[in-house]
């Protein structure tokens, strides 16, 4: 019998976990724990989220494709509570076809993202949240989105913080690494997988940096952003500001301390990368709220060519 291609198991992987969320009774109340928005956990995801407020307001008709969307498609929900137009898709459509059906979003369909069945430029915009570390070829996915987006593509994802690194980084890191390898027998761990399989493929500016610039497109954004997960923080109110929310907001001040201090990276990246100019007011609006907006250099070969 042939074996499966990696990435064929891959996505059969993810589609049952979520399968479980549907159709585990257990499972389902957690998973419906995503659409509440009174929680200590949406108040977490909140904070990732509204890092796209920015072009949604310079943007107020585009249309969004959302990508990894397969918690009830809550990024396309967010999207559409702003006033914007999404399709929420993922490799699972269990959920996200019930969400339409409750009328929690508009519209869904089930999408593998490293083969997107859009046409080229379907969409002004492109949303990965959470989801391009789960893939098996998150590069492949990268280009299938550029592909379909005709302004932009948003990534919210984890920080290679191996990539990105300063002087005081490694000797912070060195201190750390000791302290954990002397004390609690720990080892640093360079390579990270998830219990269900996936290799978490974290990203660098460097990498969308570079990325952007082999397609000739002008100009990427950045946003560092720190979190922190405690098991529980579904089930607990954020109008409580009970144990859990209190112990976030202090390592979240920890975190953002070390960032300052230029000893750690933050935790998410926040990348955009523009395939056409943006305005000039949208760009004073990203430089005020703390984003890197970094113009990118024209292929100087085709310049020359035209």
């Amino acid at each position: 019998m042939k074996k499966k291609n990696f990435e064929d198991n891959s996505y059969q992987t993810h589609e049952k976990h979520y399968l479980g969320y549907y159709t585990s009774d257990l499972k389902k109340a957690r998973a419906l724990s995503w659409k509440r928005t009174d929680t200590v956990d949406a108040w977490c995801r909140q904070r990732l989220i509204s890092s796209i407020d920015p072009i949604l307001q310079g943007y107020p008709s585009a249309d969004w494709l959302t990508v990894g969307d397969g918690r009830y498609g809550s990024d396309a929900n967010y999207i559409e509570s702003i006033g914007g137009n999404a399709l929420a898709t993922d490799i699972s459509d269990f959920l996200i076809k019930e969400a339409v059906a409750e009328g929690y979003i508009r519209k869904a369909q089930r999408e593998n993202a490293e083969n997107l069945t859009f046409d080229a430029n379907s969409f002004d915009f492109v949303l990965c949240k959470d989801s391009l570390h789960h893939f098996p070829r998150p590069t492949l996915a990268l280009h299938e989105m550029l592909r379909v987006a005709r302004t932009g593509v948003i990534l919210i994802e984890p920080l290679d913080d191996l990539a990105e690194v300063s002087v005081r980084q490694i000797v912070y890191r060195r201190l750390k690494d000791l302290f954990f390898s002397a004390f609690l027998k720990r080892s640093p761990e360079r390579f990270q997988y998830e219990e269900i399989g996936n290799f978490i493929y974290t990203v660098s500016r460097r990498e969308i940096e570079k990325t952007a610039v082999a397609m000739n497109y002008p100009l990427v954004i950045f946003k560092g952003v720190n979190t922190y997960y405690i098991e529980g923080v579904e089930d607990e109110l954020l109008a409580d500001n009970g144990p859990l929310l209190r112990r976030i907001k202090f390592m979240l001040r920890w975190r953002d301390f070390l960032y300052k201090l230029g000893l750690k990276s933050p935790g998410v990246l926040v990348s955009v990368i523009f395939k056409a100019p943006i305005s000039e007011a949208l760009k004073e609006t990203f430089e005020r709220l703390k984003y890197e907006v970094r113009p990118l250099p024209s292929n100087p070969v085709l310049h020359n060519e035209a």
